[in-house]
């Protein structure tokens, strides 16, 4: 085989073709691998709150009284007074009766029970670890 060399190198033919070369080099590659599961927890909570409600106590009151003019809506205390008139001859009303309204307020505390519901994301490859919640100071 050295002889062949030199006879090229004698002879001027020597042509290069081609030359492969390895290069090893290293990148880093990351690989995230995660199951993630929606967990939601319910949970029964009982709740109070007060309640204020207003009921009308409605009386009839009949009048049977002539006036010159119809009388207005009054207030008396806490009784709201309604006249009901009818028109009588020319220019005179006669008063039928009187619808009184009382009104009554009334405070009750209301109970319930409600269920709240919050949410957690867990890491199911790592050992079911929560990875955020509906608890988290986050807001």
């Amino acid at each position: 085989m050295s002889d062949r060399k030199s006879d090229e190198e004698a002879a001027g033919t020597h042509i290069p073709i081609a030359r492969e070369r390895v290069v090893l080099g290293k990148r880093k590659v990351e690989k995230v691998a995660a199951h993630l599961d929606i967990r939601t927890h319910a949970e029964d909570v009982t709740v109070s709150e007060p309640l204020q409600t207003e009921h009308v106590d409605v009386e009839r009151v009949a009048i049977d009284r002539i006036t010159d003019v119809p009388p207005e809506v009054r207030t008396e205390g806490a009784v709201t007074i309604v006249p009901v008139v009818e028109e009588v001859l020319v220019r005179q009303f006669r008063i039928v009766e009187e619808i009184r309204l009382t009104r009554r307020s009334e405070t009750v505390e209301h109970t319930e029970t409600v269920t709240l519901r919050r949410q957690e994301v867990v890491d199911a490859s790592q050992s079911d670890r929560p990875i955020a919640s509906t608890d988290d100071d986050r807001a």
